[in-house]
């Protein structure tokens, strides 16, 4: 799966896109945004830029209002174990 599925999905994913799947699994895989901003030191905005290219990119989903979570499964293990 690593070479098949998730060094394809993180190779066209900028340093920051990446900073930001990392503290998402992190948090478990589950995170609000409040977190996320707490994690990567951003306050505000700034990391809705991420938030929306990992969501049109299919890695990351947001199933309520202020949460996310990752959309590709395993992903938050492989990033757990082998960092980016």
């Amino acid at each position: 799966m690593d070479d098949n599925v998730f060094k394809p999905i993180l190779t066209p994913l900028s340093d920051n896109d990446k900073v930001f799947l990392l503290a998402l699994a992190r948090c478990n895989g589950t995170a609000t945004t409040n977190e996320l901003q707490a994690k990567l030191g951003k306050k505000g905005p700034a990391i809705q830029p991420y938030r929306k290219r990992l969501i049109e990119a299919g890695v990351i989903e947001s199933p309520r209002r202020g949460e996310l979570v990752f959309a590709v499964p395993y992903l938050e293990e492989y990033l757990q174990k082998n960092g980016i």
